[in-house]
């Protein structure tokens, strides 16, 4: 597994999206099992090339995480989030309400 800075990791998941690649990421806390360091790791793999690539940070790297899940996914996929929380949290609203008694 390479190394790579977080600005490297934004460039590289770029060209993969434009080159259509086969690619994900990871991002494991220091007390997670697979994460075998005192830091937060981003791990970058592309499956269609077998790479992959680590970035690790004193600080969880949820900025650059949510910019990778917008290229992965779509820049929409935040508000479709957001609009799918919204519907869970009505939909719980209402079981929440006491059944009324049928008179």
């Amino acid at each position: 597994m390479l190394s790579a800075s977080l600005d490297q990791i934004k460039i590289i998941t770029k060209q993969f999206s434009n080159q259509k690649k086969d690619w994900h990421f990871h991002i494991l806390t220091p007390e997670c099992q697979l994460n075998n360091t005192d830091k937060y790791a981003l791990i970058l793999e592309n499956n269609s090339d077998n790479q992959t690539r680590v970035c690790y940070s004193d600080n969880p790297p949820m900025e650059v995480g949510k910019e990778l899940v917008q290229l992965l996914h779509g820049e929409n996929i935040m508000a479709k989030e957001q609009k799918a929380l919204r519907v869970i949290k009505s939909k719980n609203k209402i079981n929440e309400k006491p059944n009324e008694q049928i008179q």
